[in-house]
Parts: structure tokens; sequence; C-alpha cells
């Protein structure tokens, strides 16, 4: 099956074309160290206020501003132009962008290992994976939204996830199904690719690259 890689590179490269029975021959970078620890540029975010003192109800700005990652203390690894570290995988129009990829390919159907288990950015009550099977084969599918269920076509996809989930989310036809992270066991290392903390200004860049639709799998 075709897959897209967009890889993390400075400067921003966008995706590339590749058959999934090539993913193990792919670069592969080592997994960053834990002591790179990101430097914002504000403490916390920019929320809207009321400036009641103008006596007018006014809110600046409308949406909160998240505070940017400018830098980077501790070991520090060099990101430039060659690949290696992962940023996006996009299969069937699905992009997958943990901590940690992988793609194995069998005979029928391509299966998509993602995880976050980044103690720097999460604690390990919130680390989770999951595992999706992503089929060629177009069948009917269900996306349910609180109570509301909605049918439509699409590709055959089972996943499995592994952590703390108390949502429903994404459902399709019953395919999904949700077990304690203790229990996900990760693919062998020369599958992995790793992804890294970047600053914003990079992340920006690479985002600007839009991901290829469904329509690239018909």
């Amino acid at each position: 099956m075709n897959i897209y890689i967009q890889w993390t590179t400075d400067p921003a490269s966008g995706w590339i074309k590749i058959d999934s029975k090539d993913w193990a021959l792919l670069p592969q970078k080592l997994e960053p160290v834990f002591d790179r620890t990101p430097v914002y540029d504000r403490p916390e975010p920019i929320r809207p206020q009321v400036l009641a003192a103008t006596g007018i109800s006014c809110r600046v700005p409308t949406t909160i501003v998240e505070p940017r990652i400018i830098g980077f203390t501790g070991t520090r690894e060099i990101i430039d132009n060659q690949p290696g570290w992962i940023y996006r995988l996009c299969v069937q129009g699905m992009v997958f962008s943990k901590d940690h990829i992988a793609v194995i390919d069998h005979e029928n159907y391509v299966e998509v290992v993602e995880w976050n288990d980044d103690s720097g950015d999460s604690s390990s009550s919130e680390f989770c994976a999951e595992e999706w099977d992503l089929y060629p084969k177009i069948v009917d599918r269900t996306y349910r939204d609180g109570r509301s269920a909605y049918r439509f076509q699409g590709f055959l996809q089972v996943r499995r996830r592994y952590g703390n989930f108390k949502d429903e989310d994404f459902t399709s036809g019953g395919l999904t199904t949700n077990a304690p992270y203790s229990s996900f066991v990760p693919p062998t290392h020369d599958l992995v690719r790793h992804s890294i903390w970047l600053p914003q200004d990079l992340c920006d860049q690479l985002d600007n690259y839009d991901p290829p639709t469904w329509h690239e799998w018909i």
C-alpha cells in the first residue's frame, strides 16, 4: 500500500510517497534524550479578558494564545536537512503524529502503530498507544458523536487503543477496542521511527504542507 511520510527537517520539507513494504529501509535517527526541555515565549497562555475599565465589554484577544516553544535546554540534538526523525505519517488520509510510529506491512493490509510515552510532557497515567489495521476495502462505517450516529462508506479500519480512554469519539462498526497501556507491546526497534520536540516556528513551516486526502487511495 502507498503511504506518505513527512520528515522532520530544517528547512521544512513536504510529503514523500513510498510503498509500505519499504518502511523498514527508511533512515532512522536515535530516540531524543529525556533531558531535552522546551523553553517557551511566555509562562502561561494569553486568555480573553474583559476590559471593564472602559465600561464596554470587549475581549482581546478573542481566542486563547498558547505559549510557543522558542528553544530548548539540556541536550540539543541537531535538526538538519537529513531524514530520520518523523514528523507525520499519512495513510488513507489519516495522519499519525505521536512520539513513535511504526508501519508493519501484511499481505492484505497495513498496520500502523503509534504511541506517546514521553515523560517530559506527560505523566505515566497519560501514556497511550494505538494500533490500526488499515485495509484497502471500502465498507459501511459508523461515526458516533455523543448520542448521534452517522453512517457512511469508508475504508475498513480496525483500531486497538491502549491507555485511559474514556471517550467514544470514533467507532467503526464496533471495530475499536480499548485496553490498559500496560498491555501494549511496542514493535521491534528496526520498525520504529521517532519524533522530536521542535520550535513552534519549524512546526508551522512543516504544517504548511497539507497531507494527502483519502482520494489518493481510491
